[in-house]
């Protein structure tokens, strides 16, 4: 960014006064292409991704690995799990001449517009938390290592509000049977509530020093 400023600065100088200069760039934030981070990042960061190949091919876009489509479950837990770790997910949705998507596309995005007014406030907004997260799934800490299938209702991952008031639990799939959360033991005299987003009804927990679990409604 300083060296940015300074071209900006000697270019206007250079112009009596004049900002002339002009300054293009795919980011300015570190990015990964194709690729989720497998730690907290200290610093925002872009996964810079595709929910197929990078641009329209005129053949059946699940016929190679390149162009094989995301399914909306994938493109969540992804942008969940880049979200808590301190990122932003930029994803690309290849478009045909006349403007049109592969009708695979569009479903992704019809169940998108499904999740995100009930499950956007824990995206939009946020902040991550101490820890990103706990789970099986395990990324490859090489690059090119995006999300192919989706993750499992076990892999749970963190954001906050902007106060610090509110804690997201993400769970990356529908829950199988108790949620049990380990990384909330340690703050269990500090949970107040737990609520479900976009439900009225009661959830049924307890927490620990050992753990939070969170009965999933009959």
């Amino acid at each position: 960014m300083n060296v940015i400023a300074n071209y900006l600065n000697l270019n206007a100088k250079e112009h009596h006064g004049i900002e002339e200069g002009v300054v293009t760039t795919g980011s300015l934030l570190p990015y990964r292409e194709r690729g989720m981070s497998p730690t907290l990042q200290e610093k925002p960061w872009l996964d810079v991704s595709s929910i197929s190949g990078w641009f329209y091919m005129n053949h059946n876009p699940h016929s190679d690995w390149h162009s094989n489509i995301k399914d909306a479950p994938t493109v969540i837990h992804t942008l969940a799990d880049v979200v808590s770790k301190n990122g932003n997910l930029l994803m690309n949705f290849p478009q045909r001449g006349d403007g049109s998507l592969y009708p695979e596309c569009e479903q992704v995005l019809e169940e998108l517009t499904k999740w995100m007014p009930i499950n956007g406030e824990s995206i939009f907004n946020t902040r991550p938390w101490t820890t990103f997260g706990e789970g099986p799934t395990q990324l490859d800490p090489k690059g090119m290592n995006e999300l192919m299938h989706p993750m499992t209702w076990q892999d749970i991952r963190f954001t906050q509000s902007k106060d610090g008031k509110t804690l997201y639990a993400i769970a990356c799939g529908i829950p199988q049977g108790p949620l049990t959360i380990t990384s909330l033991g340690s703050i269990a005299d500090k949970i107040q509530t737990v609520n479900l987003l976009g439900s009225p009804e009661k959830v049924s927990w307890k927490a620990d020093t050992a753990d939070l679990v969170i009965q999933p409604s009959s």
